[in-house]
């Protein structure tokens, strides 16, 4: 096989590189040297710069041009016979080398380098022509300041000095060595051409024997050889090529090893794809896992193992459509579990849920089937009675399974419980016809019996009435919330000794424009159902702060406002905080504020309760124990607590008067506090022979009809609140 000659011979080839390679240096050469001449212009060029900002620092002498100017640039000129010129901002000179050239307009800078430098302060250079210099004098421009250390301000005018001295001296300085680098570089130029054209000679004619051998080599003469030269690059090509022509031979045995050892590698790779399907299948069957999963959580109570309300109602659906064909009916059962909250606060969570998958257990279990019971809520479970018979008990089949479940004891960790429950229940197809009715009208029943006390209740048409009337209440007070038809009126309270007003409390009422002023005992425990109260009651706190501080600035002799607390205000977490925002809004609102707290309210969590307390003191807001004597409080928790006043009940005031027992009761109630050195206020004083009886006991204040009703904060204002003035001139 013949191989086609090349256009250009390798040796041409290499000779042009090395040519190549002198003309690189030799331009190499050229770069460097205009490198060093322009670092030795700009050196200068500094050096000038230098000169001017020392003649400028000089020439300025406590903010302002010295008066010798003309005669300091002469001494400096005289020397070393440098052109100086100092101009002002309007570049006109004020001193100059020729004096002659004093107070004429500076033209040296053909391209206006010296106004520039004034308008802008940065330093520049330029080329003067004149006679004594050839190519003309190199001067330098800075600007000249009032001071150096303060650069913001305009220029005063520039300095000009000529630095073509300084630059022909570094230049005679560099000269020989800018002519021996020129010659270094033609030398290197020279040597490397010769050099290169004997290298490429050399390469070209071993190449030339190699070609030939590969030649026959294509021809399949694989005895072709070539003769290996010296110990070099070519002499290493040409062994090269002479073992490559032995291993032609042991090629073919290569290619089978490299045919088994692709084998080897398919064989790997399918059983990697195998383990990556059975990787695969696994992620499919927790996939898999995670759908039936989710499909479960779905119809099913997490922690009991229930039906939960959606699957209830389907199968109570299915039970239903099978007892309208068989013709009987059907009973649901809705169980509460009683006092289930307290367990859970006192033995934690976790005891909490225990209890719920036992009482699951044991309704499954006396049921005997799984899928007619469900957990509808927290501590409610459903049951459905799929087959009722007419004339069939349900009395006696509720009585035995709530009175099996109070007998059953459950076990908790190291405690064991007995616990009640309350039921609502309602029948297929009398009390409805389909089982979201049903089940409402179950829920109807169970909140009637809690209502009533009753263990069981069966569903009645007026229970759903009165479900629906408080519904229609609560979507009505949410309306009245969001529309501010709540306010505030004022009773006050009256100091049984002097007769004076030193109080009020803050009472809500609902002006609801369909029927007028609501009362709160139709409401309030509306409210707190459905939490409607923590908004209300924030609101009602910070409307009597707002009220008791917009007195005092009217200059009226304000008095303390009682704001009553609801139970759920006083336990919710974020109350503390919520009373300390009210009475942020102004120094003044402490000494305006109490606090009222019933006594049950109180002890319900006592510890909690009372941090919140002390935390109501430490803000200078008085506290009120409210209901006195209704609570059962023991007097070493009454003791500890951090109250001022103690408000006698209502019932106690009406008793008083009925009988010696009653006032015997009073006269405890009064004495007890004045042990305590606690403040005693009686409520609902309606008669004079209470008040006077009050009076005779060292009662501190009262409030009631006798006195006063509870009225708008206008006219409690107009009525019972004098002005600042008006008390001070009456004193």
């Amino acid at each position: 096989m013949q191989i086609a000659a090349p256009q250009q011979s390798l040796q041409w080839k290499l000779a042009a590189a090395f040519i190549a390679v002198a003309f690189f240096v030799a331009a190499f050469v050229v770069v460097v040297i205009a490198f060093h001449v322009d670092a030795l212009e700009r050196a200068a060029r500094l050096e000038g710069a230098h000169v001017a900002e020392l003649i400028a620092d000089v020439a300025i002498q406590n903010g302002t041009l010295r008066p010798d100017l003309q005669a300091f640039v002469d001494d400096l000129v005289a020397p070393r016979h440098r052109d100086i010129v100092i101009v002002d901002a309007r570049g006109m000179g004020l001193a100059d080398a020729d004096a002659d050239e004093v107070g004429q307009l500076y033209r040296g800078d053909s391209g206006n380098e010296v106004t520039k430098t004034i308008g802008d302060g940065e330093v520049r250079s330029f080329i003067e022509e004149n006679s004594r210099h050839r190519n003309g004098a190199y001067q330098v421009v800075v600007p000249l300041r009032r001071s150096t250390s303060n650069v913001s301000g305009p220029p005063l005018g520039a300095v000009i000095v000529e630095y073509t001295a300084i630059r022909e001296q570094l230049f005679a300085v560099e000269r020989r060595n800018l002519y021996l680098l020129s010659g270094v570089g033609a030398g290197v130029v020279l040597l490397v051409t010769i050099f290169g054209l004997q290298i490429a000679a050399r390469i070209a004619q071993p190449l030339h024997a190699l070609k030939n051998s590969v030649e026959r080599i294509a021809d399949e003469d694989y005895e072709a050889r070539v003769t290996v030269g010296p110990n070099d690059e070519l002499g290493l090509l040409g062994a090269a090529f002479n073992k490559m022509a032995e291993n032609l031979s042991a090629s073919h045995t290569e290619l089978l090893d490299t045919k088994r050892q692709l084998e080897q590698r398919v064989a790997q790779r399918t059983r990697d794809l195998s383990e990556v399907n059975v990787s695969l299948g696994e992620e499919v069957r927790q996939h898999k896992l995670a759908v039936e999963r989710a499909d479960y959580l779905a119809y099913y109570d997490v922690l009991t193992g229930l039906a939960n309300r959606g699957l209830f109602l389907d199968r109570t659906a299915q039970h239903m459509r099978s007892a309208t064909i068989d013709g009987h009916e059907l009973a649901v059962f809705l169980v509460d579990i009683e006092r289930f909250k307290n367990i859970n606060d006192t033995l934690g969570q976790a005891a909490g849920d225990d209890l719920l998958k036992q009482v699951a257990k044991w309704l499954t279990d006396n049921v005997g089937d799984a899928s007619l019971v469900a957990r509808l809520g927290a501590d409610h479970f459903a049951v459905v009675v799929p087959e009722v018979r007419k004339g069939g008990d349900m009395t006696r089949l509720l009585e035995r399974l709530m009175t099996g479940f109070l007998e059953h004891t459950f076990r908790l960790s190291e405690v064991e419980l007995r616990v009640a429950t309350r039921v609502g229940a309602a029948l297929f197809p009398n009390d409805a016809t389909d089982p979201d009715t049903l089940l409402k009208h179950a829920e109807a029943a169970l909140k009637k019996a809690k209502a009533s006390g009753e263990r069981y209740l069966f569903y009645e048409q007026k229970m759903s009435d009165t479900v629906a009337g408080e519904l229609t209440l609560e979507n009505q007070l949410r309306q009245a919330v969001d529309r501010e038809e709540f306010v505030l009126h004022y009773q006050p309270k009256i100091n049984l000794e002097t007769g004076k007003v030193v109080g009020a409390e803050a009472l809500i009422r609902w002006n609801d424009p369909r029927t007028g002023t609501v009362p709160p005992e139709r409401f309030i425990s509306v409210l707190e159902e459905t939490g409607l109260i923590f908004e209300v009651g924030r609101w009602a706190l910070r409307r009597a702060v707002e009220d008791y501080i917009s007195w005092r600035s009217a200059g009226l002799e304000a008095v303390r406002i009682a704001v009553n607390v609801s139970p759920l205000q006083l336990r919710h977490r974020a109350f503390v905080d919520e009373v300390r925002q009210a009475i942020d809004i102004d120094s003044r609102a402490p000494a305006g504020l109490e606090l009222e707290i019933t006594e049950g309210a109180v002890m319900e969590h006592v510890k909690h309760n009372v941090d919140s307390l002390d935390a109501f003191r430490a803000m200078g807001i008085r506290l009120a124990i409210d209901r006195f004597g209704t609570g059962f409080s023991s007097l070493s928790y009454l003791s500890r607590l951090p109250v001022d006043t103690l408000k006698i009940d209502r019932a106690f005031v009406v008793d008083m008067t009925s009988g010696p027992q009653g006032l015997s009761l009073i006269s405890t109630i009064i004495n007890l506090a004045r042990s305590l050195r606690l403040r005693i206020v009686a409520v609902g004083v309606e008669t004079e022979e209470q008040s006077r009886l009050l009076r005779l006991l060292s009662c501190d204040e009262m409030q009631g009809y006798l006195f006063s009703r509870a009225v708008p904060r206008e006219v409690f204002a107009a009525n019972y609140l004098p002005s600042v003035l008006a008390v001070e001139q009456s004193a």
